[in-house]
């Protein structure tokens, strides 16, 4: 009877272990650029809008001027809310409540400076008054420039 020794496996080449291993980190660092790159699309692409074929039933009484020098609809109440709140905005907690109110509508406007110059007034708003104040000129400037009247 012959004495035969187990086979074993033979061990890996060190081209098998760079396939088997190198990619792996390759394809998490591709993964996470993917991943990466998606958390930072906005999702407002031009090139991947697909075009209408068919205007929209609303396009001429569209809240959203196609001039973003003109007050919008948003940009009007951010305004309004700012002005019958200015005053009463004595403390700091005030300030901050007038703040919030003003950029809940600010956000939503295309009206240029409108969006800008109300995080600068909550940035105000939880700093010094000299700040809350320079926030404050900004934002009425930029609703006086965009055509609001009070």
């Amino acid at each position: 009877m012959s004495h035969h020794t187990p086979q074993q496996h033979p061990r890996p080449s060190a081209r098998t272990k760079i396939l088997k291993f190198g990619c792996l980190p390759a394809f998490v660092l591709f993964a996470a650029l993917i991943g990466l790159g998606m958390a930072l699309d906005d999702g407002e692409d031009k090139a991947d809008a697909k075009p209408s074929t068919t205007p929209s039933a609303g396009a001429e009484s569209s809240p959203k001027p196609a001039d973003h020098s003109k007050l919008d609809d948003a940009a009007e109440i951010a305004c309004d809310d700012f002005a019958r709140g200015y005053k009463a905005a004595q403390t700091q907690q005030a300030r901050i409540d007038l703040a919030d109110k003003v950029n809940k509508w600010a956000q939503q406007s295309t009206t240029d400076g409108i969006a800008d110059n109300a995080v600068a007034l909550a940035r105000g708003s939880e700093a010094s008054a000299g700040a809350w104040q320079l926030g404050a000129d900004s934002f009425a400037q930029s609703c006086l420039d965009a055509g609001w009247e009070a």
